[in-house]
């Protein structure tokens, strides 16, 4: 634990990271809904035991991922309806399935997936398809475009 995570009196601090990974938990396991408001900031920070600067700054990673909507001074920001679709492919320095999982959370999800076996993808799916029969993630729309090595390649 680094210098910089801990408080005077020597007790853990939570970073922004931290922080915004737990909003960010709270939005996809639906305690936090489209449209509604969050704590403000006093409030997050008393809850996390931070300052409000370190909340402020889990706020901009969230507002930067599409999750909250209406981020000014004088009002808490509300949950965005959907985040947006982002265009470029992200790097696989995660596992696939916590990763599908984050995708269904959208109201449209593509998915483009380099896979070696179907075993793979089946695996992966498999908390996304029991969130979806729970009914805790509705999505519109799912695009899977999935690519698959030839048998000639080695």
């Amino acid at each position: 634990m680094t210098q910089e995570n801990l408080a005077v009196d020597g007790s853990r601090r939570n970073s922004p990271q931290e922080i915004a990974d737990t909003l960010r938990e709270r939005i996809r396991a639906g305690e936090l809904k489209p449209g509604d408001r969050l704590p403000t900031q006093a409030e997050l920070a008393e809850e996390f035991g931070v300052e409000r600067g370190t909340v402020r700054q889990a706020l901009r990673a969230l507002q930067g991922d599409g999750l909250l909507s209406n981020v000014s001074k004088g009002s808490p920001p509300r949950i965005a309806d959907a985040a947006p679709a982002r265009e470029e492919p992200q790097p696989t320095m995660v596992a696939l399935a916590p990763r599908l999982t984050e995708a269904f959370t959208n109201r449209r999800v593509r998915i483009d997936v380099v896979s070696h076996t179907a075993e793979t993808l089946m695996l992966a799916m498999g908390e996304p398809l029991r969130l979806i029969h729970e009914g805790r993630i509705r999505p519109e729309t799912v695009d899977v475009r999935v690519l698959v090595p030839s048998r000639g390649t080695t």
